[in-house]
């Protein structure tokens, strides 16, 4: 008992403050741990608090002597100690009327949480007898308890920083009333599926910034109505199972059955899937060993009093009148087993010999009426007696029908490897592994009672799960606590963009106790490990582990056998690699590091690596990485001193460098995170961030994740100052931008980036005027004007080129395939070029982005001509490119095209399966433009399926986001049009579809005026107006044969045959053609035109001034003024000589 110097009251041992006065006891000297031992490590770990308060005990101080609220209290402690105490706990502190206790504390398990919760219910159960009993002294006092979850630092058993944790449950306990269990969300998450609880509210506690949600708890019973598990994916495991028991059950004696795996991976699932097959087949006993141990026999015992319907607080005399009616034979024997039983389930079991020799004979019995299942899960657990038992019964019982199944992780190979390995007692060992992908995909469907999940979501869950059942549910869950996963009418959808998943609270306990009862050194080269990543080497290891990798081949080894780790396929760094055998498993090693070990730990494996690979630079993502984590834990632990800038430093020039290669090779969305990880890695006034913040918005707004790129827009625009070059790719990022999110903005965004060109070209930045002229183009393409689009794609390609910007050049190529697809070229002509830019690239360097998109260009242009099957081929070549390339944006495109191909096939229900994702994709990540066009597009998908008020609803949202974008505004008043004249609305939908008509008519995008005018004569027809909806017809077929559009005009002329009955006085519709102005550079082409005519080859070199050079538009090919000649000589030389060409866009006078 240690004396209180304030008070004089004595106090239990352990007892760090005062019972009698809440005064700090003063403790004696303790030794410091010895140096490198496991109390001596500080590491991060998740504990749970429960801070419980009086209520009333002002009053009790009021009316008692000093002497009488000293016992009292004393008492108090002791009621608040003894549930605590029972479920693993620890009382850490005592703070006057409050008792501050911890779980987890010096060491975690996966329970600690739900053994907290069951604790505090407990102590409010025994502090309400407590009242009972002291009723006329206690009077009217009452108890709040709280209970918090979270992370701390811990060095030992004595030396806790609970800080945070320990205010959340203190506070959050004020808020309760006499009587509650009050639990923050954070102990929730962990604890939700195992009791009920309600929830009461959203706090902002005292000192702290953020709010917390609360639970109340009702009761310890798992909630109501909660799910089983799925069974998938493990019928064969099951069935070698039942082969066994059927042995078992028809030779009558006992056989083994052994089920092997790590922690999630269903070994329970398997038990109890059994016992619900066999049903009233069989008698099954299952018992449960626990990682906090407790009596040897317990988890047999409890198993015992289930089976054979024994109430907890059953006598004596019930159990053996229980247990005698259960074994037959003599008077005598029954009595010596029920006795034995009797003391076993009392926990005073009898000797080894005689409890082995009586839990057989009880078995026994149970088995003459039918074959017993004797299952045992979590055997890992388990005391040696209890060990000993098992192997007892598997070698003792003969002549009884009897299935011993085991279940254990594989750390039982090293405890107990007689009850692991095949042969001798052992029939069967069933070694579980991770679902394969198609099971794993049910089982994320079936959490949340779903057919299926939102692709993105079960790919990622199934990445990070790697198949594990358990995480696969969890992660689920998460999911939708969380909110990124969402229930939208009858089916679930992906609330958020889903990047890498966090390691559920509940799946992060089960490894991190997991990993505390590892030894001391293996634990060490687990945290190392940790630090390398996903897969490492021993020599990495060793080089983190100086002066202690003496005995690393064998820590490696343990490491091995417990499936922690495992030999990989391939090399690291030159040497035999190894890997975590599941993520997450790294991810929960890596948490116990403290910050600034994480640091330390970081930076030396960067210089180990940098060492390695000497100039190597496909290294480069990997030192910038560990650099970066080493300066972002420095800077998350306070002020960065010079130290630490230079590591962030050295951290963007790697990040940089890797970044600017994967932008060469259009590898998107690693650019846009490196280069943008790169940034942040410098200080805010670095002027190093500018031309890093260049390469971050080329990345960005090339993907079409236009959320981060107005950030990183922003942080351009910061260092514009006086750099008119600055300005000048502001400008054009900003119009860039505007293209996609911005319709409104299309018309002043054209003007700007027209004069930013003319700026960077006088800066004698080839660069920077080849990306104006691109933006340009697109500008010029979303307002209709394809031709002077042309022109500008042309002056991009040649600025690009001058400046040898490979990759600048293949982005302006793909201008061409959509500006060849939307225009007046001929398909015939259009798909040239798209074929051409295919070809080119193949040739060359190659660029998947870029023949992505031509690709599915040519796809709809072969569809214009009947050849789906070709389209659709097309179609799916170019996704699989943007797919692997993981550009979303590209991908939500290439599902339009494919969705504008099963229109023009006539299958509306396959366009709709393809637009509707594609339109809603679209509008989620921003992209307003794209997302009107494909809006109108499905509504013209309904339409067809006779769903006219949808299609009218989709009508709006696509004029709410098209602006001044041509297509979309075309699209969208045709789609009105046709959905007004159905319920009857004519002269609205006359008007709306002469708007449609109007705007086309300004244009050169053929096929848009075709649709325009083919909604102009539904609609006439519709208003009774058919000698008018005649003529919109012929001039739609006459668009459509003018644009090669063969499919749509024959389709058109099939119908009814109602051209054929136009008024010849219409006259001939013909194709609209580009009007361009007249200058020097037309009078002079037009010489040549009559000199080709005339055949004068004489005439030809006065047309050719010297210095000339020619080059080739796609291929970039160059020749000069001789050359041309030549090629023009033998042009006259043949047969038939002709030259076709066609001015695309003039400008000056020059």
């Amino acid at each position: 008992m240690a004396g209180c110097a304030s008070c004089g009251a004595e106090n239990p041992p352990g007892f760090r403050f005062c019972g009698g006065c809440g005064r700090p006891l003063v403790a004696e000297p303790r030794p410091p741990p010895p140096p490198g031992s496991d109390a001596a490590a500080a590491a991060r770990k998740v504990v749970t608090i429960v801070f419980a308060d009086l209520i009333g005990s002002t009053s009790l101080h009021e009316r008692l002597d000093p002497e009488s609220v000293g016992r009292l209290m004393d008492r108090y402690y002791e009621v608040a100690r003894e549930p605590v105490e029972a479920h693993g706990g620890s009382v850490v502190q005592l703070l006057g009327d409050g008792v501050m206790c911890a779980f987890g504390v010096p060491h975690v398990a996966e329970d600690d949480a739900i053994r907290a919760v069951r604790a505090a219910v407990g102590m409010q159960r025994a502090f309400r007898e407590f009242a009972r009993e002291q009723s006329d002294v206690v009077g009217s006092l009452g108890l709040r308890v709280a209970v918090n979850t979270g992370e701390v630092v811990v060095s030992d058993e004595h030396r806790a920083g609970l800080g945070d944790p320990l205010n959340v449950a203190a506070r959050l306990q004020q808020e309760g009333h006499d009587g509650d269990v009050l639990i923050s969300e954070s102990t929730q998450r962990l604890v939700s599926e195992l009791v009920t609880l309600t929830p009461v509210g959203v706090f902002s506690l005292k000192g702290r910034s953020e709010t917390v949600a609360a639970y109340r708890v009702v009761s310890l019973d798992r909630p109501a109505g909660a799910p089983a598990t799925a069974f998938v994916g493990r019928e064969n495991e099951l069935r070698r199972i039942m082969t066994v028991y059927d042995a078992a059950a028809a030779a009558r004696r006992a056989r083994l059955a052994v089920i092997l795996g790590s922690p999630g991976l269903g070994k329970s699932r398997l038990i109890t899937e059994l016992a619900r097959r066999l049903g009233e087949r069989a008698t099954v006993v299952t018992a449960r060993c626990d990682a906090a141990g407790g009596a040897t026999f317990a988890p047999l015992a409890e198993a015992l009093r289930a089976v054979l319907h024994l109430d907890a607080g059953a006598s004596g005399d019930v159990l053996r009148a229980a247990i005698e009616a259960v074994v037959p034979g003599e008077e005598a024997e029954r009595a010596r087993i029920a006795g034995g039983v009797t003391a076993l389930l009392a926990g005073t079991p009898a000797p080894p010999e005689e409890t082995f020799y009586v839990v057989r004979r009880l078995l026994a019995a149970l088995a003459t009426a039918q074959p017993v299942v004797l299952a045992i899960d979590d055997l890992q657990w388990a005391e040696p007696l209890l060990l000993d038992l098992t192997e007892h019964l598997v070698q003792w019982s003969t002549e009884v029908p009897l299935l011993v199944l085991v279940a254990a992780r594989p750390e039982l190979r090293d405890t107990r490897s007689s009850l692991a390995a095949p042969g001798g007692l052992v029939n069967e060992v069933v070694t579980l592994t991770g679902l394969d992908a198609g099971a794993a995909t049910r089982l994320a469907a079936n959490v949340v009672g779903a057919d299926e999940l939102p692709a993105a979501v079960a790919g990622r869950v199934l990445a990070t799960s790697e198949g594990n059942p358990l995480f696969v549910g969890e992660l689920v869950r998460m999911l939708v606590h969380d909110g990124a996963l969402k229930r939208e009418g009858d089916r679930w959808v992906a609330g958020v963009e889903l990047a890498a998943l966090e390691m559920p609270p509940t799946i992060q306990a089960l490894l991190a106790a997991r990993i505390e009862r590892l030894r001391p050194e293996e634990r060490t080269v687990l945290e190392r490990a940790a630090v390398v990543g996903r897969q490492f080497s021993r020599a990495a290891v060793a080089h983190l582990l100086p002066g202690e990798a003496g005995n690393l081949d064998a820590r490696l080894e343990s490491l091995r056998r417990s499936e922690l780790v495992e030999p990989d396929a391939g090399w690291f760094l030159g040497e035999p690699a190894l890997r975590f055998h599941h993520v997450l498993i790294r991810d929960a090693a890596y948490r116990r590091l403290l910050k600034n070990t994480r640091a330390e730990l970081h930076g030396r494996f960067a210089e180990w690596v940098e060492g390695r690979v000497g100039e190597a630079v496909e290294h480069d993502e990997t030192i910038g990485w560990h650099l970066e984590q080493a300066h972002q834990h420095l800077r998350e632990l306070g002020p960065i001193d010079a130290q630490g800038r230079a590591l962030g430093e050295r951290a963007a020039r790697y990040l940089a460098a890797a970044g600017r290669r994967a932008l060469a090779r259009d590898d998107l969305p690693l650019a846009a995170s490196l280069l943008g990880r790169a940034v942040d890695r410098l200080d805010a006034a670095d002027p190093a961030r500018a031309d890093l913040a260049l390469d971050w918005c080329e990345a960005l707004l090339a993907a079409g994740d236009v959320g981060p790129a107005q950030s990183a827009i922003a942080e351009l625009g910061r260092f514009i100052g006086g750099s008119e070059r600055l300005r000048a790719w502001h400008t054009c990022f900003t119009g860039q931008l505007a293209a996609l999110t911005d319709p409104q903005a299309l018309r002043t965004t054209g003007d700007a980036v027209a004069a930013a060109a003319e700026a960077l070209a006088s800066l004698g930045d080839a660069a920077g005027e080849a990306k104006a002229h691109f933006v340009h183009a697109v500008a010029l393409s979303r307002l209709g004007k394809v031709g002077a689009c042309e022109a500008a794609l042309d002056r991009a390609l040649a600025a690009a080129r001058r400046g040898g910007d490979r990759r600048r050049t293949n982005a302006v190529l793909a201008g061409a395939p959509l500006a060849a697809l939307s225009g007046p070229s001929p398909v015939t002509r259009a798909s040239g070029r798209c074929l051409d830019v295919v070809r080119v690239l193949r040739i060359t360097q190659g660029a998947p982005a870029v023949e992505a998109v031509a690709l599915r260009c040519q796809g709809v242009l072969e569809a214009l001509r009947g050849r789906t099957e070709a389209a659709r081929r097309m179609i799916a070549a170019s996704r699989r490119m943007v797919e692997e390339l993981g550009i979303t944006h590209r991908l939500l495109e290439a599902d339009v095209f494919a969705g504008r191909i099963e229109l023009l096939e006539g299958d509306a229900a396959a366009a709709e399966r393809r637009l509707r994702p594609a339109y809603e994709g679209l509008r989620e990540h921003g992209l307003g433009i794209d997302a009107a066009q494909a809006a109108a597009l499905l509504g013209r998908a309904l339409l067809a399926q006779g769903r006219a008020a949808e299609a009218e609803a989709l009508s709006h949202e696509s004029e709410a986001l098209a602006g001044d974008d041509l297509q979309a505004a075309i699209a969208w008043r045709g789609v009105r049009a046709e959905a007004l004249a159905r319920r009857g609305e004519h002269a609205a939908a006359v008007q709306f579809a002469r708007a449609a008509v109007d705007i086309a008519a300004a244009t050169d995008a053929l096929l848009d005026h075709a649709d325009a005018r083919l909604a102009l004569a539904a609609a006439l027809r519709a208003a009774g107006r058919s000698h008018e909806a005649a003529a919109e017809e012929a001039r739609a077929i006459e668009l459509w044969e003018a644009k090669g559009a063969t499919l749509l005009a024959e389709r058109a002329r099939r119908d009814g045959g109602r051209v054929a009955q136009v008024d010849h006085a219409l006259g001939e519709v013909r194709p609209v053609r580009r009007r361009v102005q007249a200058n020097a550079a037309t009078a002079h082409v037009a010489r040549l035109d009559a000199v080709i005519a005339a055949r004068d080859a004489d005439a030809l070199p006065t047309l050719f001034a010297e210095g000339l050079e020619v080059v080739h538009h796609l291929t970039g090919a160059e020749h000069g003024r001789e050359g041309a000649l030549f090629s023009l000589r033998s042009l006259l030389k043949a047969q038939d000589p002709t030259l076709s060409h066609e001015p695309l866009a003039t400008l000056g006078d020059s």
